[in-house]
């Protein structure tokens, strides 16, 4: 299993995803291991990741 504990996003960041392809962080919630990005992919549309498991990398 995946783990991007470490992983800081912010608002305006730009990640890959495995399956979406790229996108733009909107806004990160939560706290800790149930921090969840809100993301808006090019092609994929509006999506919620929860950060610590989620096939992504900053870009």
């Amino acid at each position: 299993m995946r783990d991007n504990g470490d992983l800081e996003l912010a608002a305006g960041d730009r990640i890959r995803h495995v399956d979406f392809g790229e996108g733009r962080v909107d806004a990160v919630t939560g706290e800790g291991a149930k921090r969840i990005a809100h993301v808006r992919f090019d092609s994929a549309g509006q999506k919620k990741l929860l950060i610590k498991v989620a096939p992504i990398e900053k870009i």
